[in-house]
C-alpha cells in the first residue's frame, strides 16, 4: 500500500469516525509493522462499534503479535464467548 492510499484512509477515518473504515486503516497499518497505531485505530472504532468482532480479532492479533499474551487472550474469548462458530 503506497503512503498515499494509507494517507486517504486515514482521512476518511478522521473524517467519518463512525465508519467502519477503520478496520481497513488498522489492518493496513499492522501490515506496515506499526502496530501501535494499529492498536490505536482498532481501539478508537470499537468504542463506536462494540460488536464489531473482526475488528476485535485485529485487535487480538495485534497484540498477541507484540507478545501481549494475556491481552490476546482476553480478546480472543470474548470473541469466541460472542461467536463460537
Amino acid at each position: 500500500m503506497t503512503d498515499q492510499r494509507l494517507e486517504e484512509l486515514r482521512q476518511r477515518w478522521e473524517a467519518d469516525p463512525g465508519s467502519r473504515v477503520f478496520l481497513q486503516l488498522a489492518e493496513e497499518y499492522r501490515r506496515l509493522g506499526r502496530k501501535d497505531e494499529a492498536i490505536h485505530v482498532l481501539e478508537q472504532g470499537l468504542e463506536r462499534s462494540p460488536n464489531h468482532l473482526s475488528a476485535k480479532v485485529a485487535l487480538g492479533r495485534c497484540r498477541l503479535e507484540k507478545q501481549e499474551y494475556g491481552s490476546a487472550a482476553g480478546i480472543f474469548e470474548e470473541v469466541l464467548e460472542r461467536d463460537p462458530t
